[in-house]
């Protein structure tokens, strides 16, 4: 009997080395045994959790995955892989996977379960660096973008004003008036591209007011 393992059980022995989190639960859904890596891993020891509910241990968002699986799975399936969140003894959450088993003869389920936190930490500090790495690629491009943008129409301004000297010494009024439209046209691309770039800020720091309606 799995609730009945005494000193010489190859299992009890088990239970006592074990690295992962070992736990039997009730049909009842109450704790009946677990592991002495509990207390290391979690900070719970064996006393602190008998005859509780395992759910009072599961995170919210994933007891409800949890019970909807139970819900619709057969109670003799072994299910392997599922990932969850733990509440600790100090009120934090631990990343666990695990595999249960339910055993018919004793009418509990045995879960195996292992503390896969720091790999998932590794892991999100891998994407959350990738991630900035492609964000420092897409604002460097869009720099460079923007640069050229500005560029263009400075340089098309500098030009008409060394232009409008000429036409200035040479008295070709007709020619400055022409000039002056490139000038004002030039301006006003530069001046878009301010608001443009002023507006981008904005979003990005949420301090744009969205009016949506429908058009055709």
């Amino acid at each position: 009997n799995l609730l009945r393992l005494d000193k010489n059980n190859n299992l009890e022995y088990l239970f006592e080395i074990a690295i992962d989190i070992i736990a039997i639960i009730g049909t009842d859904s109450k704790i009946k045994r677990v592991s002495k890596s509990c207390n290391e891993i979690l900070g719970w020891n064996e006393k602190e959790v008998i005859s509780i509910e395992w759910s009072n241990f599961i995170h919210q968002d994933d007891l409800l995955r949890i019970l909807g699986y139970k819900k619709t799975s057969n109670i003799k399936d072994e299910i392997k892989g599922l990932e969850f969140k733990v509440k600790c003894k100090d009120e934090n959450y631990k990343l666990l996977k695990g595999n249960f088993k339910y055993i018919e003869e004793d009418k509990v389920y045995i879960v195996i379960a292992k503390d896969i936190s720091e790999k998932q930490k590794i892991l999100d500090e891998k994407l959350a660096y990738e991630r900035a790495i492609e964000l420092e690629g897409i604002k460097n491009e869009f720099f460079s973008n923007i640069s050229h943008e500005f560029k263009t129409p400075v340089n098309v301004i500098y030009s008409t004003v060394q232009i409008q000297d000429l036409n200035l010494q040479k008295g070709d009024y007709d020619k400055i008036l022409e000039f002056n439209k490139l000038i004002k046209q030039n301006c006003n691309r530069l001046i878009r591209l301010i608001n443009n770039f002023i507006d981008s800020t904005k979003l990005e720091n949420n301090k744009v007011e969205i009016h949506k309606k429908r058009v055709n």
